[in-house]
């Protein structure tokens, strides 16, 4: 097994620049409306939390979140002209066959400096059930899990509903 590389933090000029195509696309291709986005608050962190029941949910939360986002994204998908769109917005590569610490520091250094960070906390495509929810957001708030991060009661999570 090879030793474990350098965490690197997603820098926010990424999820900025991604986020603003998406909208461009979403907008214009599917005539979509954000509703609700004064729940997201302005600044400080935050953890959307979205269920994963399509293949564009992803793209359509991250184009329309009310804030550049990155999110957790299984790392199967970054190979291609797919992995070098992933990378350039900032998205968070997470290995989905191991406790990937790499994936879950690259998130809490975006809570610590105040960014958003998006999860399906049911781990891959389903059809919204909360039974099948897995530990995704609540260990991004566990205080022990990282010294810098926020409190838990500093990063709220907002439910995210396509």
């Amino acid at each position: 097994m090879s030793a474990a590389a350098p965490v690197l933090e997603p820098g926010p000029g990424g999820a900025a620049r991604g986020r603003r195509v998406g909208q461009l696309l979403f907008h214009s291709l599917y005539r979509t409306k954000t509703i609700d986005a004064d729940k997201v608050p302005a600044s400080g962190p935050v953890l959307l939390a979205a269920n994963h029941t399509g293949v564009l949910d992803g793209p359509l939360v991250f184009g329309l979140a009310p804030r550049p986002a990155h999110f957790l994204v299984k790392s199967e998908l970054f190979h291609g002209p797919l992995g070098w769109v992933l990378e350039h917005c900032s998205q968070i590569r997470i290995d989905r066959s191991q406790a990937d610490r790499n994936a879950l520091h690259q998130a809490l250094a975006v809570l610590a400096r105040g960014g958003v960070v998006g999860v399906f906390p049911e781990g891959s495509r389903g059809l919204g059930d909360v039974a099948a929810v897995h530990a995704g957001v609540t260990g991004c708030r566990s205080p022990a899990a990282h010294p810098s991060c926020p409190s838990p009661a500093s990063a709220p999570v907002v439910p995210v509903r396509e």
